[in-house]
């Protein structure tokens, strides 16, 4: 019990100084473009473990103030850095403790940072100013079209034509999830960034064949070791099955909200991946 209080105490201290901060901090906004959006999905990766709820508000409801912050939530990363490759996110649960929820970010909860820190400028730090982007797996893609920021593809037309972009947002109504795309792979496998058990990364799906060494696999295992060693000797697992190709609605951004100058479109994962890490042959 008195473990648990000093916990409390130390979430109270942090949360409330990491606020005041926010208060006189003015963030500029960043220009729409695949560029940014794919860099600032990339920011919690390997840093931020999966939470159930995490992202969420304590009303369960809408975006929690995680999900409407410009940048790392502190508490992510401590949290992160108290757990070892045996973390249990059932062993957190929200419904219990609502104090979990700023510990880390579910599906939901991780996509909607991310299209708060793509599309505004400055933190929120009253809950009723602003509704952020954490929408239900079920309704995300939905929500995000009737917003106006592009249009949706249901999943049996993904299935036939399994046109995979950079910054689509896949978003499933049967299986409770939602990634977003890095690229698809010569081999038909599509490489991804989401959180899920047991946290923020990059993964690859199987191949059109459903092959366990697709280059979309490889890729992320390649990426996740280079740039988040810890997280991958933590959680190496980095392949995904196929029903991340069928079963998932697709949402893509129009070209009033995103833009694409530098050519992301027509380049390969592997290209996109090399000039987001700004790497040098």
């Amino acid at each position: 019990m008195y473990k648990s209080f000093l916990k409390f105490i130390c979430f109270v201290l942090c949360v409330s100084l990491f606020f005041i901060n926010n208060l006189f901090t003015v963030h500029a906004a960043g220009e729409h473009t695949l560029k940014n959006l794919l860099k600032t999905a990339f920011k919690p990766v390997g840093k931020v473990l999966y939470v159930y709820g995490g992202g969420w508000n304590q009303e369960d409801i809408g975006a929690g103030r995680p999900a409407k912050t410009i940048g790392l939530y502190p508490l992510w990363q401590k949290f992160y850095d108290s757990q070892n490759h045996n973390y249990d996110y059932e062993v957190y649960d929200y419904e219990k403790s609502k104090i979990v929820i700023y510990w880390g970010l579910d599906c939901t909860g991780y996509m909607g940072w991310v299209l708060y820190n793509y599309l505004e400028s400055e933190s929120e730090t009253d809950d009723d100013l602003k509704e952020g982007y954490v929408f239900k797996s079920s309704q995300m893609a939905d929500k995000l079209a009737e917003l106006g920021f592009g249009n949706v593809t249901d999943c049996k037309k993904v299935c036939e034509d399994q046109d995979f972009k950079p910054g689509d947002i896949m978003a499933s109504k049967t299986k409770c999830h939602v990634y977003m795309v890095l690229g698809k792979c010569s081999d038909g496998s599509v490489l991804f960034v989401h959180s899920s058990p047991p946290g923020v990364s990059i993964c690859g799906t199987v191949d059109k064949n459903n092959n366990l060494n697709s280059e979309a696999i490889k890729l992320a295992e390649e990426y996740m070791t280079k740039y988040c060693p810890d997280y991958q000797k933590k959680f190496p697992k980095r392949s995904k099955p196929s029903l991340y190709l069928t079963e998932f609605d697709r949402f893509r951004f129009n070209d009033k909200n995103m833009s694409d100058p530098d050519g992301y479109y027509n380049k390969s994962p592997k290209e996109i991946l090399k000039d987001l890490f700004a790497e040098t042959e």
